[in-house]
């Protein structure tokens, strides 16, 4: 994980445990033209669609608040699927 992968996830954990998830990843890697952040969360009961978009509404405006990023990105939130 680089530095600034490291530091989304100190931005971020606090807030995605707090709504009762676990953050398992944070990447940065390009999509398309832009950057993306991609976070991986799970929970014990697993994890919906509907779960990572409340994650992202939840992370979204503290991501762009820090920005942490110079560049334009996209905020990915996923979990590790059911094989994981």
């Amino acid at each position: 994980m680089n530095q600034k992968e490291k530091k989304i996830k100190k931005i971020v954990t606090p807030i995605i445990e707090e709504a009762g998830y676990k953050v398992l990843g944070v990447k940065i890697r390009f999509k398309r033209e832009r950057k993306a952040i991609i976070i991986t969360i799970d929970k014990e009961e697993g994890v919906t669609i509907g779960n990572c978009e409340e994650v992202s509404r939840l992370i979204s405006p503290i991501i762009e608040e820090k920005d942490p990023i110079e560049e334009r990105y996209s905020i990915i939130v996923s979990s590790p699927g059911k094989d994981a």
